[in-house]
């Protein structure tokens, strides 16, 4: 090879790799994400008279208050939720009380049905091994968002103030969206 085809192919090498080089630095650059987006009612009056230093400090509290409204949403989620009392579809007359919390994408749940003697009186009627309770999460305008299948076999069961059996009830956890749990408003339960 002549030293003139060598020195291109050297330059178009050396481009090449300075090129590479510069794409590292530049992608290793992170750009901190916007802390607060501006409202009409704030930020753009104060910034039109002028008065940056008292926008930026409404920009701060706007963002603080937005963090710990975050966090208290949370925090409500991790408090138990006692929900209203249900009916058991399919099992008539038949009581559900369920209880719930959520924190680290997981469900707890608490769950009982009652009186054992519909339940008793049902289950010798056909199979128990397929058998078992449906839980529905529901939205406000009564949309699913999670379904939870509870075998019966899972549960145990548990005594009034008599010491009589009066129920079974499971205490489990799932894994679940924050979101599915933080807009669930109404539950269902259904026998199958």
């Amino acid at each position: 090879m002549d030293d003139d085809v060598l020195g291109k192919i050297l330059s178009y090498l050396v481009v090449l790799v300075l090129g590479l080089v510069a794409g590292i630095i530049i992608g290793s650059m992170r750009v901190p994400p916007p802390t607060h987006i501006p409202t009409p009612h704030s930020d753009f009056r104060l910034l039109e008279s002028g008065n940056s230093d008292q926008a930026e400090k409404v920009n701060e509290n706007q963002h603080a208050a937005s963090v710990v409204s975050s966090s208290k949403e949370t925090a409500d989620l991790f408090e138990k939720k006692n929900w209203p009392q249900g009916r058991v579809a399919n099992l008539t007359p038949t009581f559900a009380n369920l209880s719930t919390s959520w924190r680290d994408r997981t469900l707890y749940y608490h769950f009982k049905v009652f009186p054992d003697t519909v339940l008793q009186r049902h289950l010798k009627s056909g199979k128990t091994s397929s058998s078992g309770f449906t839980i529905r999460l529901l939205d406000r305008n009564r949309f699913l968002l999670h379904t939870i299948f509870i075998p019966y076999y899972r549960m145990s069961s548990f005594r009034n103030e008599r010491m009589d059996l009066n129920g079974l009830e499971v205490n489990e956890s799932i894994p679940l969206q924050k979101e599915d749990y933080r807009f669930a408003a109404f539950w269902e339960v259904e026998w199958e």
